[in-house]
Parts: structure tokens; C-alpha cells; sequence
């Protein structure tokens, strides 16, 4: 897990999962993840971008390169997540280049 701080106050958490076998498993428990980092790290949940990386995600997503963007619904809240390929164009916005894996 990397934490970065952007130019406009927010904070991109990038985790990697480095086993396919247990991706379904940390799918399941990113909403529980998600609120422990940011009161561990004490980062204002509507402050914070979430991307992930897998290795599931690299076959089914080559042009995203294994990133994905994972937005929670209500915002914020950790729950109803739903992932979304991560552009070229969503690393500019954010004013970063995907960290290595």
C-alpha cells in the first residue's frame, strides 16, 4: 500500500494485490480496508482516491495496465464499491503516473 499526496489536498491510496488466488477475498473487504487506512492514517475519507492493483485486472484491463479506480456508494462511505479501469487520461487529472507495482 503507498499513500501520495496530491497538489490538491487529496490523497491517492494505490494498493497492490500481488495474489490473484485471493482477489475475490480482498474485493469482498475493501470497504473494511478502505475505513481502517484512513483512520490509521487519519485522511478525511471524502479526501481520498482509491486505486488498486491486480493481476486479474492486468488481463482483463491491458490498456489500464492493472490499475482501477474504486468509488464507494454513498461517496466516502466504503460501501457498494465499484471499480473502473484507470485511463491515461485519470493519472493526468490526479497530476501522477501509476506507481510500479
Amino acid at each position: 500500500m503507498m499513500l501520495i499526496m496530491l497538489d490538491d489536498r487529496r490523497t491517492l491510496v494505490c494498493c497492490t494485490d500481488d495474489d490473484p488466488n485471493q482477489d475475490a477475498a480482498v474485493n469482498l473487504c475493501v470497504g473494511a480496508i478502505f475505513q481502517r487506512v484512513c483512520k490509521r492514517h487519519g485522511l478525511e475519507p471524502s479526501q481520498v482516491v482509491w486505486v488498486e492493483h491486480s493481476e486479474r485486472a492486468e488481463y482483463t484491463n491491458l490498456k489500464a495496465g492493472g490499475w482501477e479506480r474504486v468509488d464507494f456508494d454513498p461517496p466516502a462511505s466504503g460501501e457498494n464499491p465499484t471499480w473502473h479501469p484507470m485511463t491515461a487520461n485519470d493519472w493526468q487529472s490526479l497530476g501522477t503516473e501509476p506507481p510500479a507495482p
